[in-house]
């Protein structure tokens, strides 16, 4: 992966769904580990810290994605 070619956010968030996948299941510790890297992506600054126009136009799209792969959607 060549960093400037990717935002690392995005590789982050990508990163969470398998997690969701597996926390569909209604594993418990999976929907935990889950839950806990949700979090932390969301607390951490420095992923955050690209200009709005880069991190508006897909992140809760991805998010979103997260969310219903843990539900069991889509």
């Amino acid at each position: 992966m060549k960093l400037s070619t990717v935002h690392v956010l995005g590789v982050e968030i990508t990163r969470l769904w398998p997690l969701a996948i597996a926390a569909r299941g209604g594993d418990a510790g999976a929907r935990a580990l889950f839950h806990r890297r949700w979090r932390e992506i969301l607390a951490r600054e420095d992923l955050w810290a690209e200009n709005f126009k880069v991190v508006t136009h897909w992140v809760p799209q991805f998010l979103w994605f997260a969310i219903w792969l843990a539900d069991g959607r889509p």
